[in-house]
């Protein structure tokens, strides 16, 4: 099974802010079901037309997302817009971590990234990086995790955090 992951920045965005107010709650509400249903339903960003009824929407509350370009509509029903920034689609088999767990390490340690030793600007520029990879049996426990650059993580890969931050310091970023 699927999960549908929303990011924090939706409702800071210009589209959650253009959100008739009379409408604001229900749209928002039916954004999140929609998206849950298409995970467990694999549709990767489409809703049938059928399936606002099902989760007790209307067609006007539809429109909404529609008109502030959250959705587009389609032959047979929506599709998901802004995907990369506003929601994702985590594969089968590798669940996210749960919030709880990202605001701890976040709350420990910080938006400052251990392997570069620089601030982190952004969530965008966010990654939880494994101290101990998952793929050498590490956890996804807090303590098993540090803020890093999205870049900083990729780079690292499974390589030891020691040996990548020495080629940092070799090439003179940390």
């Amino acid at each position: 099974m699927s999960a549908f992951y929303v990011n924090s920045d939706l409702f800071d965005s210009e589209q959650y802010l253009a959100l008739n107010s009379r409408l604001r709650s229900k749209a928002t509400a039916l954004w999140a079901l929609a998206g849950s249903w298409m995970c467990g339903q694999t549709k990767n960003g489409f809703v049938p037309h059928g399936v606002i009824q099902h989760l007790r929407a209307t067609v006007e509350t539809a429109k909404e997302l529609v008109r502030v370009e959250l959705w587009s509509e389609t032959d047979g029903g929506y599709t998901f817009l802004h995907e990369k920034k506003f929601w994702k689609l985590q594969p089968q088999g590798r669940p996210a971590l749960p919030v709880v767990i990202r605001a701890t390490v976040l709350e420990q340690h910080g938006m400052h990234c251990w392997l570069c030793d620089k601030p982190i600007a952004t969530k965008a520029e966010l990654h939880l990086d494994h101290v101990h990879p998952r793929s050498q049996g590490g956890s996804d426990l807090a303590e098993n995790l540090r803020p890093a650059h999205a870049r900083c993580n990729v780079r690292r890969g499974t390589a030891s955090a020691e040996k990548f931050m020495a080629q940092l310091r070799a090439e003179g970023v940390q």
